[in-house]
């Protein structure tokens, strides 16, 4: 089971205490990740297998937890499908079948919409540039021009398959 959140609060980063605490959002139990971003707080529900249905991004505000918006697609990955969100600036970039889609991060409006290579069973991440799937596809966010590299694959992993430091792009073994 990918339940792990029973409830969503937000702590004083000074003293630690809860600022707020939510327990009544109906998609609560399915969400696998979040991520933080200039006050918005997006939770990731995810199937984790090869079914298309159920992937989802669900902005919430940071500082009360009040709802935004939701994002329903389908992961541009074959296995372990997960609704990734990827903040950049003002964007939220999801890898959204064989696209990459910009969405405005206060609204959820797709914004652009760029070709994207096909994942694998890995989750794609972004930096301020590009976004890296599947075979070490990179769609430039500038452009929309997809370099694709078809020799070279991540490792097979819920979390990574690529991981992006220090100027370099660092990839696992696969088994």
């Amino acid at each position: 089971s990918c339940a792990r959140f029973r409830a969503a609060a937000a702590l004083a980063l000074d003293t630690g205490k809860v600022r707020w605490q939510r327990d009544d959002y109906p998609w609560l139990p399915t969400v696998r990740d979040c991520v933080y971003h200039h006050g918005l707080l997006a939770l990731e529900t995810s199937t984790l297998s090869d079914d298309k249905p159920g992937n989802v991004l669900h902005v919430v505000s940071a500082a009360d937890g009040s709802p935004l918006w939701d994002h329903t697609f389908v992961p541009g990955m074959a296995h372990h499908k997960q609704a990734r969100a990827m903040f950049v600036g003002d964007l939220i970039w999801v890898l959204d079948d064989r696209k990459c889609a910009a969405l405005d991060a206060r609204t959820g409006k797709v914004k652009t919409t760029y070709p994207a290579g096909w994942g694998h069973c890995f989750p794609p991440v972004a930096t301020e540039k590009f976004v890296f799937g599947g075979e070490l596809d990179m769609t430039d966010l500038e452009t929309g021009r997809v370099d694709a590299n078809r020799i070279t694959k991540g490792a097979c992993s819920r979390d990574a398959g690529h991981v992006l430091a220090n100027g370099l792009i660092y990839g696992f073994p696969k088994h």
